[in-house]
């Protein structure tokens, strides 16, 4: 008997019940959703980048590219798949319009089908970012329903994206080249390490700096490839005639395009893992940042003002030609009436 006055089987008897009213009144673990999933996923991996990487050269970084999206075809299979549905989806829309027969409503769906398939062709893309950047820790269709909250924050680097290069392309096409090497790694530290538009693009220029020429030829030597690819391809479609043949090869090239992309995407989140181990995690100067700001309001203004631009330039022109052609019709009018007074005058010209 114990002092309490029970036995040692009413205790434990006791300690049971306890147990089991605890463990009722517990809550419930819920799966996590694909969003909460791809948060984990992206807490995790940003500790990846500061895991040892190797150095490899620019035919080794190649190789592995191509190596990664060979080695997942169901990657493939899906960002095929999921290409077709958004552009056969977008094209659908619009031959729906136009079996209408009525040109408002034509006009209507035609936005509607390009809108709609810019969106999901942004989707699509930043889908296979995440995927590639996540090193495919869940499926591409996970990927889709996680790109959803991040696609407005996506359009909007890429629109900053494309006006620094605009303004750097109006400056003698050079600075734009120069630019577009330096923020192509803005897209995977937007996945990778949360940063957003300016921020992004000055985070992907420190971790190119002082590796320009390195990244550039890593560039070349996957476009060379592609070219060398593209153009075997092209030279058996020599060979073949009929609407058969072109309709397959026609295939076969969309379907290298994508294939393209996916190896894009590798190379150049390998190539950021390694800029990374030599650069650090910090985060972009501020400096940096700002400059990319300034950059990013002149060449918006620039863009809001370059259709006025154009167009009082044309209006200019079609000004200057208008009166050009009015006084070549007053010398004209000058000219019949000296002929018709020398005809007056001489009866003969």
């Amino acid at each position: 008997m114990l002092e309490s006055g029970h036995d040692e089987a009413t205790t434990r008897a006791v300690l049971e019940e306890a147990e089991l009213q605890l463990a009722s009144e517990a809550p419930l673990e819920t799966a996590p959703s694909t969003a909460e999933q791809f948060e984990r996923t992206e807490t995790t991996s940003a500790s990846d980048a500061t895991a040892t990487v190797p150095s490899r050269t620019a035919w080794q970084l190649v190789q592995l590219s191509f190596e990664r999206t060979f080695a997942n075809p169901g990657l493939i299979a899906q960002y095929v798949l999921a290409s077709i549905v958004v552009m056969g989806g977008a094209f659908a829309v619009g031959a729906l319009g136009y079996a209408t027969g009525n040109d408002s409503v034509f006009v209507a769906m035609a936005v509607l089908a390009v809108v709609t398939g810019i969106v999901l062709v942004m989707v699509n893309a930043l889908a296979l970012l995440v995927t590639v950047v996540n090193e495919q820790r869940f499926s591409y269709w996970q990927a889709w329903q996680a790109s959803w909250p991040l696609l407005w924050q996506f359009l909007l680097l890429s629109f900053v994206s494309t006006v620094v290069l605009w303004l750097g392309l109006v400056f003698l096409i050079v600075p734009g080249i120069v630019l577009a090497v330096y923020i192509l790694l803005a897209q995977v530290v937007f996945v990778k390490e949360g940063h957003r538009g300016a921020t992004a693009l000055a985070r992907s220029t420190e971790l190119i700096y002082g590796a320009w020429w390195g990244t550039l030829g890593r560039l070349a030597l996957l476009m060379l490839t592609i070219f060398l690819i593209s153009f075997i391809v092209g030279f058996v479609e020599a060979f073949f005639t009929g609407d058969a043949a072109e309709l397959v090869l026609s295939l076969v090239s969309i379907l290298l395009q994508l294939v393209v992309s996916i190896a894009m995407l590798h190379l150049i989140y390998a190539w950021y893992l390694e800029r990374v181990q030599l650069v650090g995690t910090n985060n972009p100067s501020p400096s940096t940042v700002k400059k990319f700001r300034i950059a990013a309001w002149v060449g918006a203004v620039a863009i809001l003002f370059f259709p006025l631009v154009i167009g009082a330039t044309v209006f200019s022109q079609l000004n200057d030609a208008r009166e050009r052609a009015m006084e070549a019709q007053e010398m004209m009018l000058e000219q019949q009436l000296e002929m018709e007074q020398i005809l007056e005058e001489e009866g003969a010209f």
